[in-house]
């Protein structure tokens, strides 16, 4: 069983854990193709290994948009901007292997925790309902084993596993699988053969999100889309390029231009 102990905190342990003992992270939602009520839900037994926290990555930090959370008794809730690595806009399906990850992280991440070690729980189904479609995504899940003295052990995903059969990546929410990266051609005004602008404009991204255009020529503007779902992008004065086929790299900017993915 592949499975990747990163972290020991509390008291060390330097035995590893026999793999009978180590976790299992399954990922069963209805956004990945699986049966069911719930976009993403992931079947967790830790075994002998009480745990105390669950994190999944997330590209929305939005919380209006997680709605129906599966929570245990005594837990909490959380959308936080501390991202974790995925596979961009890639999505593998239950049972392969993930192509990731990328290096660049996540918007963010999903997290469910507890800090009363009387809340410790050996399984749960995890979840939440969010519209975006899936990409490959990292986790990790706190155990913890009462001593004396305690332990907590930190478990993450294995990428060379496949995808959300116990131990391999996951999936969550995706900005780049709902389309937000594009392709686009920049037009461009010229008067009296001068340059005056160089214009990019965008339709159907997501509102009020912060985006990136990259022209093929290295100019390169930041803007907030609009209620509506439109962008323009305006390359005027030091920032217009040589009139030409410009190219033009429309990105959200939850993921660097340049991800090595």
């Amino acid at each position: 069983m592949n499975v990747l102990l990163r972290v020991l905190v509390g008291v060390l342990c330097f035995a590893p854990l026999a793999q009978a003992d180590a976790p299992l992270i399954f990922c069963k939602g209805s956004a990945c193709g699986d049966q069911g009520r719930t976009a993403y839900a992931y079947p967790i037994d830790s075994v002998s290994y009480p745990m105390v926290e669950f994190v999944v990555g997330t590209n929305d930090l939005d919380p209006r948009n997680y709605d129906n959370v599966l929570i245990p008794h005594g837990w909490n809730f959380k959308i936080e901007d501390d991202g974790k690595r995925h596979d961009h806009g890639r999505f593998a399906p239950h049972g392969t292997i993930s192509t990731g990850p990328c290096r660049c992280l996540t918007a963010g991440r999903v997290r469910w925790w507890t800090d009363d070690p009387q809340n410790a729980i050996e399984s749960f189904v995890f979840g939440y309902d969010h519209p975006w479609l899936p990409e490959d995504v990292a986790w990790t899940l706190t155990t913890r084993r009462e001593g004396p003295p305690p332990r907590e052990y930190v478990f993450t995903e294995f990428w060379d596993s496949p995808v959300g059969m116990g131990t391999g990546p996951a999936h969550g929410p995706s900005r780049a699988a709902s389309g937000q990266e594009q392709i686009k051609k920049a037009k461009c005004k010229t008067r009296r053969g001068e340059v005056k602008k160089v214009t990019v404009k965008v339709k159907y991204v997501t509102p009020m999100a912060n985006y990136g255009c990259k022209l093929d020529t290295g100019e390169q503007l930041f803007k907030q889309a609009k209620p509506n779902g439109k962008i323009k992008f305006i390359f005027s004065g030091d920032n217009a390029p040589p009139c030409g086929p410009n190219g033009a790299t429309v990105y959200d900017q939850y993921k660097p231009f340049d991800c090595n993915c």
